[in-house]
């Protein structure tokens, strides 16, 4: 099962679930959720566009994004919701915003001789990293890692945590990434993860900011693997009915 993230994981997009109102589908590792730019076609959207156009006569947040609900990072591989019908994609969009749609995870992450890098704050007071991984520890007192974010490093690729009273910058909205389980292996640990609200690189900071890094995960994980495909991947919808 561990395998299968950074060595052999599925490669060809897939229709997962298939409703009148919206679908699941299966991104790969390495393939952009939504075209970049106009008419663009190697992306998970244009692929389901093929087979149900109706997803592109849908307005959602931006015009280009059709029907889609979510993105995943062009490293993730996963599943990824997006709505048919105007109606579907209203409800959902509504549902999405007051975090009623939960998206389940699971990453394989490093555990040992982790560095934080530059640019991220001291974690939050209370949060003591040997007390607050299930599974890894005992005595956990908090799973939820829980911040705003600002654009960080060269060309802003990256992302680092905000803090209120922790900085200059201005903090907006809180995210949280809940942590599920976690059951180590060796020098590595394998992470169940929850989220229902979603900002851009969100698990990947968060795991990296509690000494957890992803595996293979060439933003914020140095030296914790520098081949193969990020180990961290999709694996449940949960929406409310």
């Amino acid at each position: 099962m561990i395998e299968e993230f950074w060595l052999a994981p599925d490669m060809e997009p897939r229709i997962v679930t298939e409703t009148p109102s919206y679908l699941i589908a299966y991104k790969p590792p390495r393939m952009h959720t939504a075209p970049l730019q106009p008419g663009e076609e190697n992306n998970l959207l244009a692929w389901i566009a093929l087979r149900f156009p109706e997803v592109l006569r849908i307005k959602g947040r931006k015009d280009i994004e059709g029907g889609l609900i979510h993105r995943l990072d062009y490293e993730t591989q996963g599943l990824v919701l997006c709505a048919r019908t105007k109606d579907a994609m209203k409800i959902l969009l509504a549902q999405q915003e007051k975090g009623e749609i939960g998206k389940e995870y699971e990453a394989v992450c490093c555990k040992e001789n982790n560095a934080l890098l530059p640019g991220f704050p001291p974690l939050p007071a209370g949060f003591e990293m040997q007390k607050c991984i299930p599974g890894c520890v005992s005595e956990c007192e908090s799973t939820i890692i829980e911040s705003a974010f600002r654009p960080y490093g060269k060309g802003r690729k990256a992302v680092r945590p905000l803090l209120e009273g922790n900085t200059k910058h201005k903090i907006g909205e809180l995210y949280q990434t809940e942590i599920l389980s976690c059951t180590e292996m060796g020098g590595k640990c394998f992470i169940k993860i929850c989220i229902r609200k979603g900002f851009r690189h969100q698990i990947r900071c968060h795991l990296a900011w509690i000494g957890r890094p992803i595996l293979n995960d060439s933003l914020y994980a140095e030296g914790c693997g520098n081949s193969g495909f990020l180990a961290l991947r999709a694996t449940g919808i949960e929406i409310e009915r």
